[in-house]
């Protein structure tokens, strides 16, 4: 199958006209379109988090010292 990987086929725009009526249809098939797109963008600039500082049980107790 050739299509180009960006765009929903045209059979399954045409399904979904069909199924859900034409405005529904086409409604759908772009919210599907601009949902794939931000999803890939969301990929492209996910950022690994690295904590510069670990997490430390005894953080905690020290702020307790000055508590009271």
């Amino acid at each position: 199958m050739n299509m180009d990987m960006d765009q929903l086929s045209f059979n399954t725009r045409k399904s979904l006209c069909n199924h859900l009526g034409d405005i529904a249809g086409a409604e759908l098939a772009e919210f599907l379109q601009q949902l794939k797109a931000r999803i890939e963008s969301v990929e492209r600039n996910k950022v690994d988090i690295t904590r510069i500082v670990p997490d430390s049980p005894s953080v905690p107790a020290a702020a307790d010292q000055f508590a009271g």
